[in-house]
């Protein structure tokens, strides 16, 4: 911290030994409170037996750990951070003084989770400012880019406390779009180390927040973030169920059909793959108009990647749901031609032999969808 600022500083939280922040006070037997480390040092390596501030006799040198005392002082300092670090756009050169300084992580997490073991209530009921310091410690948190175990052991903790404030930031409309996505950054990371367990129950509201989110396309690293989310989480408990019901399937189709860019589009077509997994996630898929000419659009446009996926998702459209749908929008929207160009170029030998299985059903179903159409226009005449 400047010296500039120690005026800001409440002076109970200064040890009167080393005249610095208590990092870990402890109470002496005069009810007096020291840093720990500067009372160890005072008690044990100049062997003094006497109070450092009152100069009175020690009767013992047991020390007792002041636990409110510590609480009051890691709220103040994700206050004073959180000021500091707005104040001065994330300066880097203040976050690595507090890194040295404070074990910062371990605090904002802390105060985010409130060390407190009640459930976790709705963004709603969490008053203004208590709410700004969560967001707030978010942003440090996304900003420090914590080692993975580090940050694991943090998400963990309180049976996944972390993650479900976390979602709340998603989520909170009243939050900036930037404290949004680094919470969605965030969740990303977390996601991608920590166990399965916790992947399992998540909350309908986060999908909402992730839906949100990729609607705005304010940041693409919001949405890819957001994405990544999704192709980490659906495949446990019924997050695909949650992921239909906000209407994500919708909004990827929208996304697909509007870019071009190769990373978003491979990424969607990722996601939109683990979605049809599930029957609602096809049945949602299929109800929406432009959905197989989006997929199909994409395949031998963007990458041997995107080919593979687009494909996959075709092929699996075919075998779980009403075949002849499928093989009459893809004949509409110059699929099936698709389908014989994949087979002709250097393709994967996986990726082609899913197109061929594709064009082996279509023939049948085809002539099948025509014989109907001949036996209907005969019955009218």
């Amino acid at each position: 911290m400047d010296s500039g600022s120690s005026a800001d500083v409440p002076p109970f939280f200064i040890c009167s030994i080393s005249l610095e922040i208590m990092k870990d006070p402890v109470t002496i037997s005069t009810g007096m409170t020291f840093d720990r480390e500067s009372i160890h040092k005072w008690l044990f390596q100049y062997n003094q037996n006497t109070c450092p501030v009152t100069k009175q006799a020690l009767p013992d040198q047991f020390v007792i750990p002041n636990s409110n005392l510590l609480r009051l002082i890691r709220s103040w300092i994700v206050s004073y951070t959180t000021k500091r670090f707005r104040v001065r756009r994330w300066n880097p050169g203040m976050i690595r003084v507090f890194l040295v300084n404070f074990d910062i992580a371990s605090i904002l997490a802390s105060i985010v989770m409130k060390d407190d073991d009640e459930q976790i209530e709705a963004a709603s009921s969490t008053d203004d400012e208590s709410w700004e310091i969560i967001e707030e410690a978010v942003l440090i948190l996304d900003c420090i880019n914590l080692p993975g175990e580090k940050l694991k052991k943090l998400a963990q903790e309180g049976e996944g406390k972390f993650i479900a404030l976390l979602s709340s930031v998603v989520v909170q409309q009243e939050s900036s779009y930037q404290e949004r996505i680094q919470a969605d950054s965030l969740l990303k990371s977390i996601f991608r180390i920590v166990d399965d367990v916790y992947k399992v129950e998540l909350k309908i509201e986060m999908f909402e927040g992730i839906a949100e989110i990729l609607k705005d396309q304010n940041s693409t690293r919001g949405s890819i973030a957001a994405l990544l989310i999704l192709i980490e989480v659906l495949p446990y408990g019924n997050s695909r169920k949650k992921a239909v019901e906000v209407g994500i399937v919708t909004i990827l189709i929208e996304l697909l059909s509007e870019t071009s860019e190769r990373r978003i589009c491979e990424v969607l077509l990722h996601v939109q793959n683990q979605i049809c997994k599930g029957a609602d996630g096809r049945a949602a898929f299929l109800d929406h108009p432009v959905a197989v000419a989006a997929v199909s659009s994409k395949i031998l446009r963007i990458s041997h990647v995107a080919n593979d996926r687009g494909v996959t998702l075709l092929s699996c459209l075919f075998r779980y749901c009403e075949t002849s749908r499928v093989a009459k929008e893809m004949l509409e929207v110059g699929g099936v031609a698709k389908m014989c160009m994949v087979v002709q170029t250097p393709c994967s030998s996986k990726t082609k032999d899913k197109a061929k299985a594709i064009l082996g059903m279509v023939p049948i179903i085809v002539g099948a969808l025509l014989f109907l159409e001949l036996a209907i226009h005969l019955a009218r005449l």
